[in-house]
């Protein structure tokens, strides 16, 4: 009877395994596919399809648009690199009050959409913003005092504030365990603060600056919705044009031809933080971690000042005003059943896209875990960079084509397989990093009690990261609330997620109550994180 449990629970195991493998299979072919079928209407004379060649190899047109595309990802990056390793050098070395509250803010720029973004900026900085009738209210003045925000000034101070947490938790990780031996030498020798910051430490955390800031260019890069509601005239994107050109002008060669273009950038900027990554593993010391001490000197009181007030203005004060304006629309919006209705859709697919997600990073995760020569293998390295490469716009031009191709329709299923694409390298990095913290004499002791790698897994591995598998699962919950470039791209009839319900609103400038369904869209998004923190509040009781 022993026996027969024991084989009815191995089947079961195997089982698992098997569906694991193959949806990791399908997610594979939802990255590759895309990308493939993106490509063809340059080659492809089928006139079902409209493949307008008109100014398709204009290339003034295409260079403008790449050269704007760099340039407001480079200031962008210059922006959130000004405040974001400064601030890591604080967190990371020195006690100030609300330090744990700016530590929190790393996590903003996964879990908070950039539609949030722009509609809190919009609702601060805008026209009609807070701060504008704050202005004009105390200076009686009939003009708009502040009108930065629908242009280049506008996309790069959102896109610079909303990614500098990224910078600060990366530098401040690397900065608070470097090796202080050589800064104390240079500190006997007579080096004053900044000599020794630009002699000593600068190379240290070097790596961590180049890292983070390619990261961040890359999400500027790749910026979507931000660009499509402040750029003014000729400020567009690759991202956008691609947008226009297959929602707008069907000009499919134009949107491919740009694509190329957009993908072969991106590809080269992931081998840059691979290469920069695989620098740093190789020079990174084991150093006990750097004990914060309190601000001293009247200089770096200042400095840090000017640096709160800053994020206080650019970062928190619009996220503020985002809350506080959506208090007057909240009947009106709550009373439409198209709410309901696009957040029902919303959490269906979050569902869908978290838990494909996290069978996927669980499954590769566990295969370079159990297999020795995969386990330092520079494909693990690569992995979770591979899906930073192509865009969902590029993603959802790519099923357009297919669908058109083979008379399909996309359906919610179809979102959530490519939002977890999207949602990956987040997923991997977490349940991988925490594998990689389970000691490797486990793996010998597993060996003795059983050959059966499927024991290993869901005796030991499985409970032993249950928390990171959590954590990934919020994470791409929240990726997937947030999302409104694929469903934008894809309009899948009937299906309106809450996302680009709150887009459609801004866009007809209906900003408070795109606000209210903003500040819904943030609830709904973070609910997994609400529920654990509730989950860990109680057990503290029972």
């Amino acid at each position: 009877m022993q026996n027969n449990k024991i084989n009815l629970g191995g089947i079961l195991r195997y089982i698992s395994i098997s569906i694991a493998i193959l949806l990791a299979f399908l997610l594979i072919c939802a990255f590759v596919l895309p990308l493939i079928f993106s490509i063809i209407p340059i080659f492809s004379q089928n006139e079902t399809i409209n493949f307008s060649s008109s100014n398709i190899y204009s290339f003034k047109y295409i260079f403008n648009a790449l050269v704007f595309t760099i340039k407001q990802a480079f200031f962008s990056t210059v922006i959130a690199m000004v405040i974001g390793v400064p601030m890591g050098f604080f967190v990371s070395h020195r006690e100030f009050p609300l330090k744990k509250f700016f530590v929190s803010l790393s996590a903003i720029p996964f879990c908070v959409p950039t539609l949030l973004v722009a509609l809190a900026y919009v609702q601060f900085f805008g026209m009609n913003g807070s701060l504008n009738q704050f202005i004009k209210s105390v200076f009686n003045l009939n003009t708009t005092p502040i009108t930065f925000l629908y242009s280049f000034t506008g996309i790069i101070i959102a896109q610079g504030f909303y990614n500098f947490p990224l910078v600060m938790k990366t530098c401040s990780d690397v900065w608070s365990k470097i090796d202080s031996l050589q800064e104390n030498a240079a500190l006997i020798l007579g080096a004053n603060p900044i000599r020794r910051f630009f002699s000593v430490t600068i190379h240290q955390i070097s790596t961590a600056i180049s890292s983070s800031a390619i990261t961040v260019f890359l999400y500027c890069f790749f910026s979507f919705i931000i660009v499509l509601l402040f750029g003014a005239i000729g400020c567009t994107t690759i991202e956008v044009e691609i947008y226009q050109s297959v929602k707008n002008t069907l000009n499919y060669k134009m949107a491919s031809v740009l694509g190329i273009i957009e993908t072969f950038t991106a590809t080269l900027l992931c081998l840059i933080v691979l290469f920069l990554e695989k620098k740093s593993s190789k020079n990174r010391n084991s150093c006990n971690e750097f004990i914060c001490v309190k601000i001293k000197k009247l200089s770096e009181k200042v400095f840090l000042s000017i640096l709160i007030t800053l994020i206080f203005i650019f970062f928190l004060m619009p996220f503020l005003s985002l809350i506080f304006s959506s208090f007057a629309k909240f009947g009106d919006v709550l009373s439409n059943k198209n709410l309901y209705l696009s957040i029902k859709d919303s959490i269906i697919t979050a569902l869908c896209t978290a838990t494909l997600t996290v069978i996927f990073a669980l499954t590769c995760s566990l295969f370079f875990r159990l297999n020795k020569k995969s386990r330092n293998s520079i494909l693990i390295k690569i992995l979770p960079l591979v899906p930073l490469t192509i865009s969902s716009v590029i993603t959802g031009y790519g099923i357009i084509i297919f669908s058109q191709l083979f008379n399909l329709e996309a359906n919610f299923f179809t979102l959530s397989i490519f939002q977890s694409v999207v949602a990956f390298p987040f997923a991997f990095r977490l349940i991988s990093n925490n594998l990689d913290k389970i000691s490797l004499q486990i793996d010998d002791v597993c060996k003795i009690f059983s050959e059966d790698k499927s024991k290993s897994i869901f005796w030991v591995y499985i409970p032993n990261v249950k928390e990171s598998i959590f954590s990934a699962f919020a994470f791409s919950f929240a990726i997937s609330c947030g999302d409104a470039t694929l469903p934008l791209i894809l309009s899948i009839q009937n299906f309106t997620p809450l996302s680009l319900y709150t887009f459609r609103l801004a866009s007809s400038y209906q900003f408070n109550s795109s606000c209210v369904c903003g500040i819904i869209l943030m609830i709904v998004g973070s609910s997994c994180f609400i529920l654990k923190g509730f989950y860990q509040f109680l057990r503290k009781f029972l």
